[in-house]
């Protein structure tokens, strides 16, 4: 091969050859590379430490390694502009003005990493098959799960109720003829069979809502007026604890399409909760505004706030956490996890602000449109 074709093949070889080509000085700074070298990087390599490209995991390449070098063959690994590092197979040459370096994908591990990555291809498609199998069963046992609830639920709320009506009537017959034990025995009685039909009725609307059958009648209300109405309800439950219930209506709010009944049911979890919480001799501030295209409700007690970590907690079904009730008021732990539907059938959102020991603030929204 004559002098003219060697010249072009080396520039070729220099510039456009599919393998790593770079010529560096005696310390291994970069003074040539070839296209392919740039291109697999993503920048200009001139006058960068040759070193500085690789992804070397053991930490045992160095030029004055290069020194004692017998021109065998080094698997190395070059970061990339992708950002995976691709392996050649390097070798070094010392020329007068430091060293060439040739650099050959490696065909070997090339095709293992490609095997492997068709195993792990293999192995996730048979995980989310898996996976899929388990959702549906995990869905079917939900179902049935709900379903067994509501029965039961239904069932109990009918003898329930008659406990409560003979209860009531006895307490009402036989007041006079009846110790004052005997009476408490019978209020014992009443409550806690109110307390059950709570539950009940908590856990029918947990599994209307978790079956997607929230039925909403929504009609253009005065939320200013319906929330109003609501406060002076809650006001008699209020003062029994010496509890006064501030209501503010800060600025004019449109009429907003609602289904009443079911932000009543919001309203009053809301405030009664914060009533629950608080301390005799203090005060529940329910307040309303409008914010960008939203109306915005919150209930605020100075009740002994809530930590970051159980504030995840409490929009979630049989959830427990362990702020107690000022005056051991039951709670069943559904409530806020129906609130939190209701307000999302809505279209709106719902989150608490507290701390330990500076009370909690509730909020929903609702969007105007």
């Amino acid at each position: 091969m004559g002098e003219c074709a060697n010249q072009i093949l080396l520039d070729h070889f220099r510039k456009n050859s599919s393998v790593i080509y770079t010529e560096t000085d005696d310390v291994g700074n970069i003074t040539f590379c070839n296209n392919y070298l740039c291109n697999l990087t993503g920048k200009e390599l001139a006058g960068e430490n040759f070193s500085k490209l690789l992804v070397d995991f053991e930490q045992q390449f160095s030029f004055e390694y290069l020194k004692t070098f017998n021109n065998e063959s080094l698997l190395l690994n070059i970061e990339t502009k992708t950002g995976i590092p691709a392996t050649y197979k390097f070798n070094f040459y010392k020329s007068e003005l430091g060293y060439v370096i040739i650099g050959e994908s490696n065909s070997q591990d090339t095709e293992l990493l490609r095997k492997n990555l068709l195993d792990i291809n293999s192995d996730l498609n048979n995980l989310s098959r898996e996976l899929q199998k388990k959702n549906l069963e995990l869905k079917k046992l939900n179902e049935e799960k709900s379903n067994f609830i509501g029965i039961v639920a239904h069932d109990l709320r009918n003898p329930i109720s008659v406990i409560i009506g003979y209860s009531d009537f006895l307490i009402y017959l036989l007041s006079k003829s009846l110790s004052a034990e005997q009476i408490q025995m019978l209020e014992i009685v009443k409550e806690t069979s109110e307390n059950m039909i709570v539950l009940l009725e908590d856990l029918l609307d947990l599994k209307s809502l978790e079956s997607g059958k929230l039925n909403l009648n929504k009609t253009s209300t005065n939320l200013c007026e319906m929330v109003e109405k609501n406060v002076q309800l809650n006001n008699t439950l209020a003062g029994k604890k010496d509890i006064k219930i501030n209501f503010n209506c800060s600025n004019i709010i449109p009429d907003i399409e609602i289904d009443k009944l079911k932000i009543a049911q919001v309203l009053n979890n809301l405030i009664s909760n914060a009533i629950k919480f608080s301390q005799p001799g203090t005060l529940v501030n329910v307040k309303i505004c409008s914010q960008e295209g939203n109306t915005i409700i919150s209930v605020a007690d100075a009740g002994p706030g809530i930590s970051k970590e159980e504030q995840k907690l409490l929009f979630q079904a049989f959830s427990k956490i362990s702020v107690k009730t000022t005056a051991g008021e039951k709670s069943t732990g559904l409530g806020l996890s129906i609130v939190k539907n209701i307000v999302l059938g809505h279209g709106g959102k719902i989150w608490v602000e507290s701390e330990p020991g500076k009370g909690s603030t509730f909020y929903f929204s609702i969007p105007f449109n």
